[in-house]
């Protein structure tokens, strides 16, 4: 069985939980309030041989509108049973995770969209070109380079500069957060 415990780290040091994937590599359940640490017993009386989720999990509410883009929290996901770790965000009127649900989500984002600095932002612009930032503004800012260097397979080379994390930087708001939120592989549901 390929499902592990995810833990997600709030700025405020709460921890909630969640089920991921080894076989899809993402979050495949809602966030819960409580985990089962190996060698605890679960609700069900079997003692815990690995981490995992307890209880049920914590209601999301889709017929609330979503949270405005600077209510939504940035949070910190990390994953058994290797600690990989990425930055998301959460929304608290709905209380779920909008995105993304994959630590290679990151990888996605910087193969499909260069960052074109404009109007003191950055924004996301498609790699193949269509000449409009996601949120719908006429790319015509400088182009920053979006470094990749975390993807699957690649050796690490500590010479390289560390890849941008904009999930990571949303709360000082350099990112366009609109063009983030735009994007329909990080959150369909918006």
């Amino acid at each position: 069985m390929g499902s592990w415990l995810a833990r997600v780290h709030f700025p405020n040091g709460q921890v909630r939980y969640a089920r991921y994937s080894t076989v899809v590599h993402e979050l495949v359940s809602d966030l819960h309030d409580h985990s089962c640490d190996v060698g605890e017993t679960d609700d069900l009386g079997y003692v815990c041989g690995r981490a995992q989720v307890r209880g049920e999990p914590s209601p999301v509410d889709q017929s609330k509108s979503p949270s405005e883009p600077n209510e939504l929290v940035p949070v910190r996901i990390e994953v058994e049973p290797d600690h990989m770790t990425w930055s998301a965000l959460y929304c608290p009127r709905r209380n779920e995770i909008v995105g993304p649900r994959s630590k290679f989500f990151a990888y996605t984002l910087q193969q499909t969209f260069n960052l074109v600095r404009q109007n003191s932002r950055l924004h996301l612009v498609r790699a193949d070109g269509d000449g409009r930032t996601l949120c719908g503004e006429p790319a015509a800012g400088e182009v920053t380079p979006f470094l990749l260097r975390d993807y699957p397979g690649r050796p690490e080379d500590p010479s390289d500069p560390a890849p941008r994390d904009l999930y990571a930087e949303w709360r000082d708001g350099l990112v366009c957060r609109q063009c983030l939120l735009h994007d329909q592989a990080l959150n369909p549901g918006l």
